[in-house]
């Protein structure tokens, strides 16, 4: 499970770093109160969560590392035993 109220904080610091971002990769934000819910409940919708990731790339050049938002150990799980 990623941690996605670290994952907010971290990448985006607050409400208005999210809606920055967006608008600053010529998306639409959705509406304030809903970035807020995002903060509060540590969760948004897969939907938002793709576009922050693209937007996140789109400005700042580099994609975003999710390995960094999940549970202890999962990051740097061996590969090879894959399957």
């Amino acid at each position: 499970m990623i941690d996605f109220k670290k994952f907010l904080e971290d990448e985006f610091k607050d409400t208005d770093g999210v809606i920055g971002l967006l608008v600053a990769a010529r998306m639409d934000p959705p509406a304030r109160d809903t970035v807020r819910k995002w903060f509060e409940r540590g969760s948004m919708s897969a939907s938002w969560l793709l576009l922050l990731f693209a937007a996140a790339e789109i400005v700042d050049g580099v994609p975003i590392r999710v390995s960094n938002y999940l549970p202890e150990g999962a990051a740097h799980e061996d590969k090879s035993q894959r399957t």
